[in-house]
């Protein structure tokens, strides 16, 4: 005879002849037996229609749900640990405050389910959609989320200390405060996510997006940050244009210059928002831009490679992938525009250009900034005035593949 027994004082709450223990729960909920704080551990519930069932702080331990369907099922407060719940239907579910640590949620459906203040401490979520879930508060240390989809998730104050991440989906999560110390976010995309205030102490961000991302007050130390891609995005979706002519120059020169890098700006997909006025004697400008309307942080992210490309290209005399593009004309231009000055650093956005002198040769130098540089010119932007200063810090430190010195290479008559 198969028995439902309350998980606490052990009272039977139902029972039935001959009938399977997931028959009998059916049969309980169709005579509308009370079903919340039963003691179904080890319960075979494999495929079984548990949708709608107030499971609450029931006791599910090492249960197998495997494909169980249980959309809309109230299992808040519920033990769950090391359940089988691979290809469970859980959409809509109530799990607030579910103990789920070590449960295999591999393929499950949780689409729109409700997990505030669920412990999720090493459990299998690999490849699962979780998109915009609310995961607040969350503790899911040391799960494994590799593949997974948490884009537009709310991850705030979350705990991911030690999780696998590797190259999940988290475009626009809120990972605000989140613990995401000794995290494996290789290859992971992070665009547009708000990171403010995040440990990310020693975490692996190889080859990771933070294109967009938001990194204020986030603990980096002892990150892993080789091959990343760092955006150019700053909270409302701003890009630097900023210009430095040390020594003399014409303004008629420095408004070519300006005209010429504004026009790369505008063919990478920038608008522009705001002039400051420039220091002149020298010659420092900065120009905010915002990203246009009809281009996504993604297109922005292609065209800021291609405009490298590109200027790499015209300087080296190498032909063009697409030779009559606004942004091979734009960077052709800014090439000339600089080709009477004996040094420049122009930054735009994510790319850095730099003309020197150096040991009496004039070179050049085009690359895109890693998240070290960024962080380095921000806190230091009069690094960015001394050409010479700027060109060596780029080649000593290997930032990106830096180019041949030549002497008045490529210069565009």
């Amino acid at each position: 005879m198969a028995q439902i027994l309350h998980r606490e004082t052990g009272e039977v709450l139902f029972e039935a002849e001959g009938l399977t223990i997931r028959e009998t729960l059916f049969e309980a909920y169709r005579k509308k037996v009370e079903l919340h704080s039963t003691d179904l551990r080890g319960a075979d519930l494999r495929g079984a229609d548990l949708s709608g069932l107030n499971l609450s702080e029931a006791f599910l331990l090492a249960a197998d749900l495997h494909e169980a369907d249980l959309h809309e099922a109230d299992l808040s407060k519920a033990i769950l640990r090391v359940a089988n719940l691979r290809g469970a239907d859980l959409r809509g579910a109530n799990l607030r405050g579910a103990n789920l640590s070590g449960a295999d949620l591999q393929g499950a459906n949780l689409r729109e389910t409700f997990l505030r203040e669920a412990f999720l401490h090493s459990v299998n979520l690999s490849s699962v959609n979780l998109r915009g879930a609310n995961l607040r508060g969350v503790n899911l240390s040391g799960a494994n989320l590799s593949g997974v989809n948490l884009s537009g998730a709310n991850l705030r104050e979350a705990n991911l200390r030690s999780a696998n991440l590797r190259e999940a989906y988290l475009r626009s999560a809120n990972l605000r405060s989140a613990n995401l110390s000794s995290v494996n976010l290789l290859g992971a995309d992070l665009l547009g996510a708000d990171l403010l205030g995040a440990d990310l102490r020693e975490a692996d961000l190889r080859e990771a997006d933070l294109s967009g991302a938001d990194l204020s007050g986030a603990d980096l130390s002892g990150t892993i940050i080789k091959d990343i891609r760092f955006g150019i995005k700053k909270k409302n979706g701003e890009g630097q244009l900023y210009i430095a002519i040390p020594g003399k120059i014409e303004l008629l020169d420095a408004e070519r210059v300006t005209n010429a890098a504004g026009a790369v700006m505008e063919a990478i997909g920038f608008e522009l928002k705001q002039i400051n006025e420039p220091i002149i004697g020298s010659f420092f400008k900065e120009l905010w831009f915002l990203i246009k309307k009809t281009f996504t942080p993604q297109q922005i992210e292609e065209n800021i490679e291609k405009a490298k490309d590109a200027l790499e290209a015209i300087y080296l005399d190498k032909p063009m992938a697409e030779a009559q593009s606004d942004i091979s004309t734009s960077t052709a231009a800014l090439i000339k525009s600089i080709e009477h000055l004996d040094e420049a650093v122009i930054r735009l956005a994510r790319i850095i250009l730099v003309k020197a002198v150096i040991d009496g040769k004039t070179v050049l130098l085009t690359t895109t900034i890693t998240l070290d540089l960024g962080r380095l010119l921000d806190s230091n932007p009069t690094l960015l005035h001394d050409p010479a200063q700027m060109y060596k810090l780029l080649t000593s430190n290997s930032q990106e593949r830096s180019l041949p010195s030549q002497p008045d290479v490529g210069m565009v008559e």
